[in-house]
């Protein structure tokens, strides 16, 4: 439900903007699409269990079934995957359109983008991946639990959070829904 929450308030933030967010808010890096070894619009649910085992839970996001949440808890991290699906498509078949990790409490996730930002970095790392132009609440460095978020070419949007000692312990990748 949480990454349901984070890409919802992403989609509302955004439409401040409009259909687009502007040139001026874009990262000008290569668009990011993994994260966790997923990747967003390409892998799939069977793709995720190859990784990470059979998931922990699933549970659909709309009555009518389309919209999917699986869940891994792994030693070091918690992973939830959302997928949009036709009515048709087979279990295990269905794209990937977010994914989320989460570090748990006390551990260090290895767990990266497909840039090489590992949880447990700073904002420097996503910086330099990413370049600087980025968004937050309050437009300032990410600390204090801050989240920042970086809008690519593609309309595809991660989302980082980070603790109160300002290492990224949360990435969200969602791609477009366009």
């Amino acid at each position: 439900m949480r990454i349901l929450a984070v890409a919802l308030l992403s989609f509302f933030a955004l439409q401040a903007f409009a259909d687009h967010a502007p040139e001026w808010l874009m990262s000008k890096a290569k668009p990011e699409t993994t994260v966790a070894g997923i990747e967003v619009g390409v892998s799939t649910v069977a793709d995720a269990e190859k990784l990470y085992g059979r998931t922990y839970k699933s549970k659909a996001l709309v009555e009518d079934g389309t919209e999917t949440e699986y869940v891994w808890q792994l030693p070091l991290s918690e992973i939830h995957v959302t997928t949009m699906h036709p009515r048709d498509r087979a279990v295990g078949k269905q794209i990937i359109y977010a994914v989320e990790i989460r570090q748990r409490a006390g551990k260090r996730s290895t767990a990266r983008t497909g840039a090489g930002v590992m949880m447990g970095e700073d904002l420097d790392s996503l910086v330099r991946a990413y370049g600087a132009r980025y968004m937050t609440r309050w437009r300032k460095l990410a600390t204090e639990s801050e989240v920042v978020t970086f809008i690519f070419s593609n309309e595809t949007e991660l989302s980082v959070g980070f603790s109160d000692e300002g290492t990224i312990t949360s990435m969200l990748l969602v791609e477009s829904q366009e």
